[in-house]
């Protein structure tokens, strides 16, 4: 196994050469053997290979050495852990979480990691949106990912893989998927919801006004029809006054003389002035029917006594003097 300390290999051989020393070939590497056993400090894909003993043993002043041992082939394997998937925006770090908020228009990062005591390897960023990767080498164990302006196209499932390739095979370990949620800034949440608050208030006021207005013209009308009425009675009232005027004042009625309408009346029918007679005119004339023999009667008595009354006038007169 990758990583794994305290392997070790050993090269034995009979009994009856013992004295001599061992020889570890690896690869093309020959490790002279003080003891039977070789020990490798830490096992990586570089241990991984075939293993050879030889043993040299002096003899009378020669050097006598076996053929090489069998081959033991050490395989080196890997079981990468599971990498770690943390997200990096405005919000704040989040890491192992199954869904992560992002506003629209903010940049976020993703970071995958693996612990230390693994091999250098390459980090695999899958998401779901496209079925595609995109690939980071490890740098310390790590790789990231940058979105600089996340928009909607960003939103939807992401995992990391990590892979390590050695001795001509490849071993991969998955994250549990992450989901990233691109979510429309506050603004434009809230401003959907006050332009619809705003547009139903600016109808329920012009209904209002509506309602208020239609009222207004119902009062004026009313007020209208009202005055219109209160000036027809009125007038009616009026009308009725003047009838009642004109039907129930008499007309004075003349006593002793009998007038026509339009002729001026006289109260006095001679009157003395500086000798001479002369008519008055009555200040109120009087009306009233008359029959018209009854008026040439009255007519001609009026003469008669004229006539007689300036006989006698004149008669005084001349025996004054």
């Amino acid at each position: 196994m990758w990583g794994q300390t305290g392997v070790t290999v050993t090269c034995t051989i009979s009994a009856q050469f013992s004295g001599g020393t061992f020889t570890l070939k690896h690869k093309n590497q020959v490790h002279n053997l003080r003891t039977t056993t070789f020990h490798l400090p830490r096992v990586t894909f570089d241990s991984e290979g075939p293993y050879h003993c030889l043993y040299q043993k002096d003899v009378s002043g020669q050097t006598l050495t076996s053929p090489e041992s069998d081959s033991l082939i050490l395989q080196v394997s890997v079981n990468p852990p599971v990498p770690s998937l943390c997200v990096s925006s405005s919000a704040g770090e989040t890491c192992s979480s199954d869904t992560v908020h992002v506003t629209r228009g903010d940049s976020f990062v993703l970071r995958c990691s693996v612990p230390s005591d693994v091999p250098e390897g390459l980090f695999l960023l899958w998401f779901s949106g496209s079925n595609s990767s995109v690939s980071e080498p490890s740098v310390n164990h790590s790789a990231s990912f940058s979105f600089p302006v996340s928009q909607n196209q960003h939103q939807g499932q992401y995992r990391c893989v990590y892979e390590v390739t050695g001795a001509g095979r490849t071993y991969t370990s998955d994250t549990v998927p992450i989901n990233i949620v691109i979510n429309l800034p506050l603004v434009l949440l809230v401003a959907p919801s006050v332009v619809g608050v705003l547009l139903m208030l600016g109808l329920v006021l012009l209904l209002l006004f509506q309602a208020l207005k239609k009222r207004s013209r119902g009062r004026q009308s009313r007020s209208t029809v009202q005055a219109q009425m209160d000036k027809a009675r009125n007038e009616s009232l009026e009308s009725d006054e003047d009838e009642g005027d004109y039907v129930n004042v008499d007309a004075p009625k003349c006593e002793g003389a009998k007038y026509v309408s339009d002729p001026p009346v006289r109260t006095n029918p001679y009157q003395k002035s500086d000798g001479q007679v002369k008519f008055v005119k009555n200040s109120e004339p009087c009306f009233e029917e008359v029959n018209s023999e009854e008026d040439d009667d009255d007519d001609e008595d009026d003469y008669e006594n004229v006539t007689d009354m300036n006989t006698e006038e004149q008669d005084n007169i001349y025996e004054n003097f």
